[in-house]
């Protein structure tokens, strides 16, 4: 279902802000409905589902799988970015470096503009866009490579995803409060 376009813009909120709006909220409410264990809620269980299939399946794979990781970064680093990073440089630069504080030790890169700082929303958000990612029991991998053989290699350790999802929703409130 689209969003109604109108009642944004009613709120004076462009078309570009309301698809970084709309992103951010869908991934926070996904993240609520996990931190109050919607699945195992009474209202999920008599939940009339169009599809049987499709509530098998959300009952089975659950809400804090890899695929939700995903769509979780998809929705905070693929969607917006483009919009964002243009705006707020200050605020992307400062991201980068709080995301660095979590995962250098779990990164590299040869990338010259990523030798003072790993751009790690922009790398993140390559990989996720090029479906170059994979998992294994230590965490997500995140692949970044371009046709001049720059790579940059990022783990996000499971014990940190959180973490990581945590520095992308302050950076998107901040973007958010700005807008009012």
């Amino acid at each position: 279902m689209m969003t109604d376009v109108t009642s944004s813009n009613k709120q004076g909120i462009t078309p570009e802000a309301d698809i970084v709006i709309q992103s951010y909220l869908t991934m926070r409410l996904w993240n609520e409905l996990m931190n109050n264990q919607f699945l195992e809620s009474e209202y999920f269980n008599n939940l009339k589902f169009s599809n049987d299939s499709v509530k098998f399946y959300v009952s089975g794979l659950g809400m804090g799988n890899q695929g939700a990781r995903m769509m979780m970064l998809y929705l905070m680093t693929v969607i917006p970015y483009e919009l964002v990073s243009k705006n707020m440089p200050n605020d992307v630069k400062a991201l980068n470096i709080e995301l660095g504080r979590l995962l250098a030790e779990h990164s590299r890169s040869n990338y010259s503009y990523d030798c003072d700082c790993i751009q790690y929303f922009r790398r993140i958000r390559n990989a996720i866009s090029h479906g170059e990612v994979s998992f294994t029991s230590n965490g997500m991998n995140l692949k970044d490579s371009d046709k001049n053989g720059n790579e940059s290699k990022i783990l996000i350790p499971n014990d940190l995803f959180p973490k990581v999802l945590r520095k992308f929703s302050d950076f998107f409130d901040k973007y958010i409060e700005n807008l009012t």
